[in-house]
């Protein structure tokens, strides 16, 4: 039994010293000035290579090739890094981001100067911004999948020529500044731009630009506000009306800047959103435009509408939802009507569980087919092999009878 107890012991000490070695080898630091790709410069005495590799950057590195990397953290004060034309510096990859697995940099150290001179900086995850980062753009991109965060007290700088593109939110907490300054430095979100209270500031200048969804600064003082903010669509009176037999939606935009056309999307619950078509907008205008679509199948009960309005270089915003009651008759649509072929869709304005018969009479009231079907998503299809012809459809369901005209070319 004591020997027992030794070897067990042993074992649980091995077992920890293997995962402290795993642990360690899954981790490197950049700990000399000089080229990324040396594999001296590193800790390990090798290049990191992998998702699974997270690095630590403590001195100042040169970018020049290719590389997969895992997190990233800059804890140090004063790093500069160069990132050159062809370098294209992966953290994190597509196929973990699309699983909801992030690999994401943190900026810890203050005055952190990231230098381009093209090449790119890819980040499958989230950016924290907790010092002083400054951007000199001179070609080049950076972008995060993920979201920014500055915390409190921290500042960006974006200067020269170049993309700064995010592709969720970006949040700068109280007392933080951002400044983007010379022709073509951009600072591109999809999501919201908002900023804190406190001292906060926005300065866009000298032909910089910011893009956003949406842009609030609480601490910001009059003249560094979003006005430096570029939104694509200023929206306003979106509103829905019930009909007798349809929904017309109508709203008008104050300014629009290189728009392209609004997708106006319905759900039946608030969540799953559906197109239901397209409204082509005014390109760039500061006139106030008026907009409105029909939609001529509302589902019987709340009907949810969003807007949502992508501009030509494919930058979307999308905006709040609206709530439209419809209190009209049951209705089933059989379509394509005219029909070509010989597959007919049925289409249901309300929800009903269990089957439906389908009973098919021509004009002289006679049976020419029957089906039966379980309803899925308020739709069905049927194959007919009727010849040509006009014909009445007959749906019989628990709680309902509908009947339709459709014709078969």
């Amino acid at each position: 039994m004591k020997n027992w107890l030794v070897l067990r012991k042993g074992f649980w000490a091995v077992a920890a010293l293997v995962g402290l070695l795993v642990s360690t080898a899954n981790a490197q630091t950049f700990n000399s000035n000089g080229n990324y790709n040396t594999g001296s410069k590193w800790s390990t005495g090798s290049v990191p290579s992998g998702t699974g590799t997270d690095i630590t950057i403590s001195a100042n590195p040169t970018i020049n090739t290719s590389n997969t990397i895992g997190n990233v953290s800059i804890p140090t004060n004063g790093i500069s890094m160069t990132v050159q034309t062809g370098a294209n510096l992966q953290i994190g990859s597509s196929v973990l981001f699309n699983a909801g697995t992030k690999k994401s940099m943190t900026v810890g150290g203050n005055n952190l100067q990231v230098s381009f001179s093209g090449g790119t900086i890819e980040i499958w995850g989230d950016l924290t911004i907790s010092n002083n980062l400054d951007f000199q753009m001179n070609g080049g991109q950076f972008i995060i999948h993920g979201n920014v965060t500055m915390t409190n007290n921290a500042q960006l700088q974006v200067s020269g020529s170049g993309d700064i593109i995010v592709g969720g939110n970006f949040t700068a907490n109280n007392n933080t500044q951002i400044q983007v300054s010379g022709s073509g430095s951009t600072i591109q979100v999809t999501g919201a731009f908002s900023v804190g209270g406190g001292s906060s500031s926005i300065q866009v200048s000298g032909g910089g630009a910011i893009t956003a969804s949406s842009c609030s600064c609480s601490g910001c003082p009059v003249g560094s506000s979003c006005s430096g903010v570029t939104l694509p669509i200023t929206l306003f009176n979106f509103k829905g009306f019930p009909g007798h037999t349809e929904t017309t939606l109508s709203w008008s935009t104050a300014s629009e800047k290189n728009f392209s056309y609004f997708d106006i999307e319905r759900s039946s619950d608030g969540e799953q959103f559906e197109s239901l078509g397209t409204v082509r907008g005014h390109g760039n205008t500061v006139d106030r435009r008026d907009y409105s679509f029909t939609d001529i199948f509302p589902v019987v009960g709340n009907n949810y509408y969003r807007l949502r309005a992508v501009d030509f270089d494919g930058f979307e915003q999308t905006f709040n939802v609206i709530a439209v009651k419809y209190e009209g008759q049951k209705i089933m649509r059989v379509y394509p009507n005219p029909a070509t072929t010989s597959d007919l869709n049925v289409d249901f304005n309300f929800s009903s569980t269990g089957p439906v018969a389908y009973t098919v009479y021509n004009l002289t009231g006679a049976v020419v087919a029957t089906y039966a079907a379980e309803r899925t998503l308020d739709r069905d299809a049927l194959v007919s092999s009727l010849p040509a012809g006009t014909y009445l459809l007959k749906a019989f369901g628990s709680d309902f009878v509908l009947t339709s005209r459709f014709i078969l070319k």
